[in-house]
């Protein structure tokens, strides 16, 4: 398998202009894995390249101020992921913010796919971002590339999602017990087609789940349970003692929740030969712990615009358009 981190590695390091530590911003505190796998596949490129993180904002706990004072120069990154448009207003707001409060410094958006539902949204986008001095994007399929392209009049380049830099990280399980696992979303990027479709009644079938006991915290250790507690905490409190907390403990404990997120996630996929899914990240997840893999478009062409950039030529994964033409 190709080496993700290293190629993502040599994307980066050029941007980040021999700076040494960045602020990432868009922390995902939410039960969606993938998002999770994103921030650990970050974690472990800029660990590669030896670049600190100094500074780590969720949309409930940004402040330029406390932004300004963990990370006084240099580069911000905005963590990688779906959420480059309007169909998610909490990420798209906290960008918005960041891409205002800090005009004149370096912004790097990590590999994104681009989604806007209206023209006068990617318009108010292109405006914002062209009044910007020194703002990157980077995207991580063809598709988003043309709409940059063509939309906005900023420097953008094609990189591998995040995730993919996770390859020997994750878990893998070389005597599955099942011949397939199906991860299909419930949410509004599925596909129209793929909703009511019905699998055979000894197919496991769930989507990623809400994190209690019967499902991905199972698979936590206490230090992931502790690190969990302590970034509830962080979210929860005022603006006053997010202040006040030490920088250096919630970059420690959202960086291994990430990971315990992300390897809890990869687990209930482990029983499977293969798995089929709709969902990016347990396609790229599964993947990196060597399952064979068949991925699903959604709403959206998402998925098979990953697909070829990144997969159409392992022989370990495949494309298919609709559930029924997976099976």
């Amino acid at each position: 398998m190709i080496d993700y981190k290293k190629q993502i590695a040599s994307i980066l390091l050029p941007l980040l202009g021999g700076h040494t530590s960045v602020s990432l911003i868009i922390y995902p505190h939410h039960w969606n894995v993938g998002d999770s796998a994103i921030w650990y596949g970050t974690v472990e490129t800029l660990k590669y390249m030896g670049i600190k993180i100094n500074y780590i904002a969720e949309y409930r706990t940004y402040l330029a101020d406390d932004l300004k004072k963990h990370h006084p120069d240099g580069p911000i990154l905005l963590c990688g992921g779906g959420n480059f448009g309007d169909i998610y207003p909490n990420e798209a707001s906290l960008r918005k913010r960041i891409i205002t409060d800090f005009a004149n410094r370096p912004i790097i958006q990590l590999p994104q796919s681009i989604r806007f539902s209206s023209e006068t949204a990617l318009k108010e986008m292109s405006i914002l971002l062209e009044s910007h001095s020194n703002f990157t994007l980077l995207v991580r399929e063809n598709m988003s590339l043309e709409i940059a392209q063509k939309s906005f009049n900023i420097p953008t380049q094609l990189c591998p999602d995040m995730a993919m830099a996770l390859f020997g990280r994750l878990p893998v399980n070389n005597k599955p017990t099942t011949p397939v696992i199906v991860l299909r979303r419930d949410d509004g990027e599925i596909n129209e087609s793929n909703k009511n479709f019905e699998f055979s009644a000894n197919t496991p079938v769930f989507d990623w789940q809400q994190e209690n006991s019967k499902y991905i915290k199972r698979y936590w250790s206490i230090t992931g349970r502790v690190c969990y507690k302590i970034v509830e905490k962080w979210i929860g409190s005022t603006a006053r003692l997010h202040s006040r907390t030490s920088m250096r403990l919630l970059v420690s404990a959202a960086n291994q929740l990430a990971k315990e997120r992300t390897i809890g996630g990869t687990k209930l996929l482990l029983p499977a030969e293969a798995i089929i899914t709709d969902r990016l990240h347990a396609a790229i997840m599964a993947r990196m712990a060597q399952k064979q893999v068949i991925v699903v478009d959604n709403s959206y062409q998402k998925n098979s615009s990953v697909y070829k950039a990144w997969f159409s030529e392992d022989d370990k994964f495949s494309l298919a358009d609709t559930f029924e033409h997976s099976i």
